[in-house]
């Protein structure tokens, strides 16, 4: 565990590290494309504009280039239908409510007392605990 704990660590670091040199580059270069235009004759403002705008440009195409990557994809369709574990408790809650069985009436009390006293035989008793298996042999 400490072995991750310290990997984790020093890769967080090293990330930190990579943010803070890629802003100063990016930082540096933004200066030097200030300075070029200022270079060709262009006004301080001009150049400080189209250096402001470019460096807007990129975040918004950054931005959109995020969100491209983490857009949903959707499901793909199933062919031919099946039964999911929904469907299925939905019949049998169905078969239940027909049937006129009501499962919610039951106690707790008397539910965990038939719970407990049948592990209690099936414990006590090795011909119960041998009892479903044989069941399953059967077919």
């Amino acid at each position: 565990m400490q072995s991750l704990i310290s990997r984790v660590a020093i890769a967080a670091g090293l990330a930190v590290v990579a943010l803070i040199v890629a802003t100063l580059g990016l930082a540096f270069l933004g200066a030097a494309l200030y300075f070029w235009l200022r270079s060709r004759f262009l006004a301080p403002e001009i150049s400080a504009l189209i250096v402001g705008g470019a460096a807007l440009f990129t975040a918004l195409l950054l931005m959109l280039i995020v969100k491209l990557s983490f857009r949903r994809r959707p499901a793909p369709a199933r062919s031919g239908t099946r039964t999911t574990t929904t469907d299925a408790a939905g019949i049998l809650g169905q078969a239940i409510v027909r049937e006129g069985l009501s499962v919610v009436q039951a106690h707790p009390y008397r539910t965990l007392l038939i719970s407990v006293g049948a592990g209690f035989l099936a414990g006590a008793i090795p011909e119960l605990r041998r009892l479903p298996a044989s069941f399953l042999r059967r077919k």
